[in-house]
């Protein structure tokens, strides 16, 4: 016998020395809730019984599985458009959803089209899939419809084309050099979405909208009927032809470069702002195991460990800096996205900014964390699985699909949560350090991508600082405060004593020795949890502009955190969100929401008003500190063409608020922020909703608070309460110039507005601009095919003393069509006068379908403490009701204001302004007068002379018009120079 030829081992000896045979993880628990199917012709369903706090609404979305990553070279943006056509066709099937009070509306992503509804209750589902499988497997796509909506996708395309929208697409194009994700975006080409026939519209409907390339999910309060429900799709879509799909082609990732990618802009070389993101991507790991849990709870507490030192960092800076850092399993790539973002100063400041988040990185990878730490980020992660236990229905079918997607079991919140739990014992220091590792590893290599904003980045500055930062020694950078119990003193609280409470229509109402006025109610439509609001007269009336709001943000927002994180602290440890700062007309307010004892929040906003009143105090370091920051952002401010066009708006029927008026220097900020306060604590009016144990409770913590001694002393006179001053007191004054936004396409602005004639009760107005905007849409969009978007609102102030209030129409429109869709809305807005029973009665189920979802919201339920008459009060509207209000509409104004801006200045096409009046009508039935203020030269004479004389046949005209232009010869962002465009427009505008 041979013998064989070895190397002198035995075979026990091997066994012995091989690795030891690792057990596979036990699996995760799939969410029983969760019920997939498949029909006979392949369209796959994802049903989920869910209660909803909020009601019982259901929603249902058809998501097809085609988007913009799976376009050819030619058919970029073609799954938009189609979508567009797709769901715009199905006129019947909307309004028969819209009478039921639903809601429908669809969208197009890298990685689907989905069309979307949501139904009152599983009754309507059935109008909700009729709608789905009209649009998704049964589109017309008749060519009055594929045409109309050409023009809207094209519309949509040029009003994206903005300074900020190609910045993110510059991100995303350094993110993913490599594939078609950098380059192929959802809204498409302008070029080829001009060019398609019809025809090739409907083949690539044909190719990819199949039943076996799409899943529809319902998630909702299905009430058991689960089996119904199946029983429901099936006779829906089992008769769709299941034809063949298409197969999807993988997208590329190189998750190994050989060399780091950095992007800096080339069109912000003249800012002083910096801004810079660092970002990394891999492959999503699927989460299916214990063990994948395990490494996913190590991985989410780095993330919070690098991101808690990365705050506390830059709020020790010198200059300001906003940093953020995390890590998303991206559903829109494909992938895992790390990034920290830097911005919000200069571009030195962020290059420190980029050195002190490289220490940090390298840190969190290189050392353990405390043990401590490990724990309480742990618990962090354990209450954000705890919080999706009350998700609503929209929020679950949103983490439904996504989980689905990318590969992740589903799991019921309640299990998640549990296992949570658990794994965060058994986790320790080491796994995070190689979590860490993971998730920001790639940062730190040739993985890493950047891409830059501002004057001074080069690549080697950016790979310097990322060096010195790695390499940096000395005390290890360190997290916020773990822990923090009190934020006031024993002797900034006093003992509550018994109450004075007086209770109207559930509402329980007292006012403290201080003279603060406080108000419960008791509500357990958020089991457990409770919102509180403090305010004062102000609001947007003292606030005066965007500009002041954005002083106030930076001072308020920032003033009450402290470096070391102990407010922080305070805020975890008592489950409370962050502050709310808001300003409506009225009102100046601060809102928190929490889930323990609402003591904690009281002494919160005590402990925030108390700095905020310190904050506008002459010598502040958080005004200057705000006030360079402004500085920064200022050199590199991208005008919003709504905000722009808005506040000019305003400015002419509320002269008196002057509300462009920018702060400029150190004093006019602390103006400011004292502008932003109140005169004496008598005007502080604390409100709260929650699931209190009795009213006695919130008033006590109230009293302990703000009960004893006063924040702010002084006289709270008329001055002090803000008053609406009347639109019609607005006087005809020269035209202003218009400041260009930075955009590469053309695009204007529409605004009309007027004031009302008398204040109508909230409940009508809600229903009259549902119905003016079921009108705007009817006409500028379906009849003459003009604009994108048209919206209407009316302004109602809650207290009657205020004023009677205003309405507006923004209409987004091109430059060439702006006459037009002028002429054309205020024609919808003249023709606003008889409302018929039907049309209350659609405006009713609409209105009702979105307020009744919310009712039960506290924040909702605070809303609605200065609203009398509830959401019963919309059902006992009348058409007469309703008649008044659109009536009104034509009364306006004693005096109109229009800038009309159009013409051609060789390198840019700019608009020439010609200012007009337009006088109430002689009589019944005339054509307005139009006088022209300013007349256009040369060759815009012509142009200018044929807008008015569109204007010209509109009857009775009374309205405000503001229009605002843009550059228009240029159609790709990156070779306009931006600057040089805005100076040679605003001269031109002269």
């Amino acid at each position: 016998m041979r013998s064989r030829k070895g190397n002198g081992v035995s075979r026990r000896s091997a066994v012995e020395a091989a690795a030891p045979i690792v057990e596979p993880s036990p699996i995760l628990p799939r969410n029983p809730a969760v019920r997939v199917g498949t029909l006979s012709n392949g369209l796959q369903y994802v049903i989920q019984d869910h209660k909803d706090v909020g009601g019982k609404s259901v929603h249902a979305t058809l998501e097809v599985h085609v988007g913009s990553r799976d376009e050819s070279a030619g058919e970029q943006g073609m799954a938009h458009l189609v979508e567009h056509a797709a769901f715009m066709g199905c006129d019947k099937e909307r309004a028969a959803l819209a009478m039921k009070g639903g809601q429908s509306n669809a969208e197009t992503d890298y990685h689907h089209v989905s069309f979307e509804t949501v139904v009152l209750n599983a009754e309507g589902l059935g109008a909700a899939l009729e709608l789905l499988r009209q649009a998704g497997f049964e589109a017309k796509l008749n060519r009055d419809v594929v045409e109309r909506e050409r023009l809207v996708v094209l519309r949509e395309k040029a009003q994206m084309d903005t300074h900020d929208y190609a910045q993110e697409c510059a991100a995303l194009e350094a993110l993913h050099r490599e594939n078609v994700l950098g380059t192929q975006f959802p809204i498409g080409s302008s070029t080829l979405v001009q060019g398609w026939t019809v025809g090739q519209v409907k083949d690539f409907y044909k190719k990819w909208f199949r039943p076996s390339n799409s899943t529809l999910f319902i998630v909702g309060d299905l009430n058991g009927r689960e089996e119904e429900v199946i029983s429901e799709i099936d006779r829906k879509f089992q008769a769709v032809e299941a034809g063949v799909a298409a197969l999807r082609k993988p997208v590329y990732h190189e998750w190994h470069p050989k060399a780091p990618t950095i992007r800096i802009d080339s069109q912000s070389q003249n800012s002083a702002v910096g801004r810079i993101t660092l970002m990394s991507k891999q492959p999503v790991h699927p989460l299916r195991t214990l063990a994948d849990m395990r490494k996913y709870v190590a991985e989410d507490i780095a993330i919070r460990a690098v991101a808690s030192r990365l705050q506390r960092a830059s709020r020790g800076m010198g200059v300001p800096v906003v940093a953020e850092a995390d890590c998303v399993d991206s559903i829109r790539e494909g992938c895992r996205v790390s990034s920290i973002r830097i911005g919000g100063t200069t571009v030195e400041g962020a290059k420190l900014g980029v050195r002190e988040a490289a220490r940090i990185v390298a840190d969190v990878c290189s050392s353990p964390l405390a043990r401590e730490e490990v724990r309480v980020f742990g618990e962090d992660y354990v209450k954000g699985l705890a919080d999706m236990e009350d998700a609503s229905s929209d929020e679950q079918l949103q983490m439904l699909m996504d989980l689905l997607l990318l590969g992740h079991t589903p799991v019921a919140p309640e299990d998640a949560t549990g296992l949570a739990k658990e794994t965060v014992k058994e986790v320790n220091p080491m796994e995070v350090m190689e979590g860490a590792r993971r998730v920001f590893g790639g940062l730190l290599d040739e993985r890493l991508r950047v891409y830059a904003t501002g004057k001074g980045w080069t690549k080697a500055a950016i790979l310097e600082a990322l060096r010195q930062g790695s390499m940096e020694k000395g005390p290890r950078p360190q997290p916020l405060a773990l822990h923090c119990h009190r934020l006031l003193e024993d002797d900034e609280s006093s003992t509550p004593h018994v109450l004075d409470i007086g209770k109207h229509d559930g509402v329980y109402s007292t006012r403290l020795d201080t003279g603060v006025k406080v108000r419960v109610v008791q509500s357990a439509g958020e089991p457990g949890s409770y919102r509180v609001r403090i305010r004062w007269p102000g609001g947007a009336l003292r606030a005066r502009s965007a500009a002041h709001a954005t002083v106030a943000s930076h001072v308020l927002a920032s003033q009450w955190q402290t470096a070391d994180g102990s407010v922080d602290a305070f805020m975890k440890e008592h489950s409370l969100s962050e502050p709310v700062m808001g300003q409506s007309l009225e009102w100046t307010e601060i809102s928190v929401s929490g889930a323990k004892d609402v003591q904690a929040a009281l002494e919160f906003l005590k402990y925030v008003l108390g700095r905020q009143v310190k904050a506008g105090a002459k010598g502040s370091v958080h005004i200057a500190k705000a006030l360079a920051s402004l500085e920064a952002l200022k050199s590199g401010k991208d005008l919003s063409l709504e905000r722009e066009g808005l506040d000019r708006l305003v400015s002419r029927m509320y002269p008196g608020t002057d509300v462009l008026r920018e702060p400029q220097s150190l004093g006019q900020v602390q103006e400011v922020t004292k502008e932003l306060s109140w005169g004496d604590d008598s005007q502080l009016e604390i409100d709260m909703v929650g699931d209190f144990d009795s009213p006695q409770e919130a008033f006590s913590a109230a009293g302990r608070f703000f009960g004893s001694s006063k924040m702010v002393e002084g006289q709270a006179d008329d001055e002090t309460v803000a008053t609406l001053p009347n639109a019609a007191d607005s006087k005809t004054d020269a035209p202003q110039r218009v400041s260009l936004p930075k955009v590469a396409d053309d695009r204007a602005l529409v605004l009309l507005g007027g004031g009302m004639k008398e204040r109508p009760r909230w409940q009508v107005a809600l229903l009259a601009e549902d119905i003016l905007n079921a009108a705007l849409f009817k006409r500028l969009r379906e009849e003459t095919r003009l604009t994108y978007d048209a919206r209407g609102s009316f302004l109602v102030p809650d207290r009657p003393s205020t004023g009677a209030g205003h309405w507006t129409v923004a209409v987004h429109t091109d430059p060439t069509d702006a006459a037009q869709c002028v002429t054309e809305a205020l024609r919808v807005i003249r023709g606003m006068k008889q409302v018929d029973e039907s049309s209350l009665a659609r405006a009713k189920a609409s209105v009702m379908g979105q307020l009744s979802q919310l009712q039960t919201a506290n924040a909702f339920i605070l809303a609605m403490l200065d609203k009398p008459g509830g959401l019963h009060g919309i059902e006992q509207v009348t058409s007469e009701e309703v008649e008044a209000v659109l009536k009104a509409m034509c009364v306006g104004p004693t005096s109109t204001h229009v800038v009309v801006a159009e013409g051609e200045n060789d390198k840019v096409s700019t608009w020439l302004v010609c200012f007009v009046t337009i006088a109430p009508a002689k009589k019944k039935g005339s054509e307005a007068i139009v006088k022209p203020k300013a007349k256009a030269k040369g060759k815009a004479k012509a142009k200018a002379a044929a807008t008015v004389a569109a204007i010209e046949v509109v009857h009775g005209g009374k309205e405000v018009l503001s229009l605002v232009g843009m550059p228009r010869p240029f159609k790709s962002l990156r070779e306009l120079d931006m600057d040089e465009a805005a100076t040679q427009v605003v001269e031109a505008l002269k």
